[in-house]
């Protein structure tokens, strides 16, 4: 009996190789540069053990070992890693090519179709809609919350000056809050009956389950996850996070109806933004737009989640690794200090017109996120035949063909934002 077993999953096994591993679309992939292919697991052995750290370290180490390109499959799941500029902006620079691919897919519980998720029509109407929320006059409106939030960050670091601390929470908290008060109106550390630090501990908690699953390729399959221990703590903290979501957006809407509203028509598009009395947020605009027929009540939702995401996730990376080039620089880091004494001159109080003069700090925050951009890679699903022009090898000038839907490209952000 255990003799038929063993063969029956030896004779599964052989067949799941032959169909998936020798099919069009593997030998296609195969052409293109790669590791050693392992009988059944194909190229995931190599990232086995790997923590995220030793993940991203190992893609760049892959861009080095092959020449700027490389592939990885595993089971149904292939990808072509791109570090070359000019073949990202192949694959990049055209709507052709915006089909998000199956990483993304692991938002969908969260963020449903929102921005970072949607594609298509859908994607353009809600980026429409959404545009005119960071009109730089718009944004106007946002500075008094963002100065607010600014003095809080100083106060801490001064509370920890002279110590070693971990500057990574300290500016998740500034960013989560500051986005929180633009996107939707709330303050989270005031909010009544602490439901606001709890969602906030949902939404960290959230995140490290996303790149837990992110660097387990058996964790893919959603049927998968979701029985796992991470996908079932993962439901627990959106359920936290949906329902303290939907908590604001209705509260809101009260307000919004009681305050008055002024509609001025940007000159770029035709959506409307509203003058109030009270602070300004994004959700305003959102809740305009469904007065407006253009976004309903599960768009608001997704829109907002996304961009509470969004919105602090990537800026606390961005000024942690800005931070961090410019204590590693100090003539670089002496270059700004003088820079902002000489707009300050003992001045206190920051205006918006201060920021255009930061010149020098700004080419500062443009090179650190070119050296290391807050969101390490994009990865797009291709619907045809890509012919790439940069990675020309001894043997072969790669082409990215696409039988099926499972063959995505990573565009790696390396160089990436410099040169597009």
């Amino acid at each position: 009996m255990i003799t038929i077993i063993l063969f029956t999953l030896v004779l599964i096994l052989c067949l799941v190789e032959v169909f998936v591993n020798f099919n069009e679309n593997a030998r296609t992939i195969k052409k293109i540069p790669g590791f050693k292919d392992v009988f059944f697991f194909g190229n995931s052995t190599t990232v086995f053990g790997l923590d995220s750290v030793g993940l991203f370290k190992f893609g760049r180490e892959c861009a080095k070992k092959f020449n700027g390109i490389f592939r990885f499959y595993s089971l149904s799941i292939a990808s072509v890693h791109v570090f070359n500029p000019n073949d990202a902006e192949i694959v990049m620079s055209t709507m052709k090519h915006h089909e998000k691919s199956i990483i993304y897919k692991f938002f969908k519980q969260w963020l449903h179709d929102g921005l970072l998720v949607s594609k298509g029509s859908k994607w353009q109407d809600r980026r429409k809609i959404l545009t005119s929320a960071f009109h730089f006059n718009i944004l106007r409106k946002y500075f008094l919350i963002i100065e607010e939030n600014n003095q809080k960050l100083v106060n801490v670091m001064e509370e920890n000056s002279g110590k070693s601390v971990d500057i990574v929470p300290i500016l998740s908290e500034y960013t989560l809050n500051s986005i929180s008060e633009s996107a939707m109106g709330v303050e989270l550390d005031k909010d009544p009956m602490y439901s606001g630090v709890t969602y906030k501990t949902a939404v960290y908690e959230t995140i490290k389950i996303f790149v837990h699953r992110f660097i387990r390729i058996y964790l893919y399959p959603d049927f998968l996850f979701n029985l796992s221990p991470g996908g079932i703590k993962q439901a627990r903290y959106l359920s936290i996070i949906h329902t303290f979501i939907r908590n604001v957006i209705n509260k809101r809407k009260q307000n919004f109806q009681n305050n008055e509203k002024e509609s001025d028509t940007l000159a770029d598009n035709d959506s409307y933004v509203y003058k109030k009395k009270s602070r300004a947020a994004m959700l305003d605009l959102l809740i305009s737009a469904e007065k407006e027929g253009l976004i309903n009540d599960d768009g608001i939702i997704e829109e907002v989640n996304t961009f509470m995401f969004e919105g602090h996730d990537t800026t606390a990376a961005g000024l942690t690794f800005c931070l961090l080039t410019l204590a590693e620089n100090q003539d670089v880091q002496e270059k700004v200090y003088q820079e902002l004494q000489s707009i300050f001159n003992g001045r206190e109080d920051v205006t918006l017109e201060d920021l255009t003069m930061m010149n020098y700090l700004e080419r500062c925050i443009k090179e650190s996120m070119r050296l290391y951009p807050p969101v390490p890679f994009i990865s797009r699903t291709l619907s045809e035949t890509v012919k790439l022009i940069d990675c020309m090898h001894d043997y072969i000038q790669s082409e990215i063909r696409t039988p099926t839907q499972y063959i995505d490209a990573y565009i790696l952000c390396s160089n990436y934002f410099a040169t597009l």
